[in-house]
């Protein structure tokens, strides 16, 4: 091969060399991340059977009521939403005002609340 020639066939090596690496690599952090997400999901189910079986002995003790201890979580839990759902409009509510520019009215086609 002449010096200073082009040869298609390193090209289509360089080519598939990197499609190849790139396929590795992604596989490699697909494995990864599903290998992190187990280890969240055993965290999460070793957290709730400790909990279950604190919860056990604290009602066994007579040390809480599990129907008020229910209630609780209930209210709790419907508290929690009500945040998020507040947190949620105050988020929709300013992007819809970061749309438009400071002290001009809303322009045409945009919601403000």
């Amino acid at each position: 091969m002449e010096k200073g020639s082009y040869s298609p066939r390193l090209t289509f090596i360089i080519l598939i060399s990197l499609i190849i690496g790139q396929v590795l690599i992604v596989n490699y952090l697909k494995s990864d991340f599903d290998k992190q997400l187990t280890a969240c999901y055993e965290a999460i189910n070793t957290s709730s059977i400790i909990q279950g079986a604190l919860v056990n002995m604290l009602v066994q003790k007579n040390i809480i009521d599990r129907d008020q201890l229910m209630k609780e979580a209930g209210t709790l839990s419907t508290e929690l939403s009500a945040k998020l759902e507040r947190m949620k409009q105050q988020q929709k509510e300013g992007k819809d005002t970061a749309n438009n520019a400071p002290g001009q009215p809303p322009v045409e086609g945009k919601q403000v609340k």
